[in-house]
């Protein structure tokens, strides 16, 4: 992830107006969260991404992939806050349902496995967008998109188990 952040950046600099090479540093910022060693560093990362997101979006308001990984930067950062978390949901959501409208297959119908788990893990109304009936339908789709991207099913079955639906997740177990 280092590595890959190392040369989007590089690649970035060369040509900070070029949309493809913004998103992709967006990606890099995202995956090198993933595996940053505490919240502080997943937060700078996060942010870093988000700014570079934003830039090309100010350029390219429609580029599917662009948005995909604002959102994604945003969850990161979500994920560092407690209370504040809140206030960035809408905007996760509103760039992963505009992704999944334009590349519905992006990253292995990526913006509505985010979506199906922004659904799920959110909590409910009035609070926040949680939905069961919204994450099954958005998880469901990624397999009727992406059947034989294993992240798509896993996540559906990991659903079931956390919803305790065993007769859902015996029915799908076999895939």
């Amino acid at each position: 992830a280092e590595e890959q952040l190392r040369q989007a950046r590089k690649n970035y600099e060369a040509d900070p107006k070029n949309v493809a090479r913004a998103w992709q540093l967006g990606k890099a910022y995202f995956f090198a969260g993933e595996f940053a060693t505490d919240q502080a560093a997943r937060a700078r990362l996060a942010e870093q991404g988000i700014a570079v997101c934003h830039r090309a979006l100010a350029a390219k308001p429609d580029s599917a992939e662009t948005g995909y990984y604002h959102a994604l930067n945003q969850g990161q950062l979500a994920r560092t806050k407690l209370f504040g978390a809140l206030s960035l949901v809408r905007h996760i959501e509103g760039g992963l349902r505009k992704a999944a409208r334009s590349k519905p297959k992006l990253d292995f119908a990526g913006p509505d496995r985010c979506l199906g788990l922004l659904y799920r893990d959110a909590p409910g109304w009035p609070i926040s967008v949680g939905s069961h009936k919204k994450a099954k339908s958005h998880l469901l789709k990624t397999i009727a998109l992406v059947p034989e991207y294993p992240e798509n099913i896993l996540v559906l079955l990991e659903t079931w188990i956390k919803w305790k639906d065993y007769r859902q997740l015996k029915a799908d177990l076999p895939a």
